[in-house]
């Protein structure tokens, strides 16, 4: 992964996780950016997320 992707996050890094401990399967951030790019690569919905996420989990690792 490049420094570009960890420079993209940085700019989330203040926000706060809204979800209960047990619902925490992921970091958020994590999930910010996956949402972030799968909209940008023409995702319109939580199931198109998580097929470009699945699609690309290689890079995002």
């Amino acid at each position: 992964m490049n420094n570009g992707y960890f420079e993209f996050l940085a700019h989330f890094v203040e926000l706060t996780d809204p979800r209960k401990d047990r619902g925490k399967n992921h970091q958020l951030l994590d999930m910010v950016a996956l949402a972030l790019c799968g909209t940008i690569c023409g995702a319109n919905s939580w199931a198109d997320i998580e097929r470009f996420a699945r699609a690309h989990q290689d890079w995002f690792e």
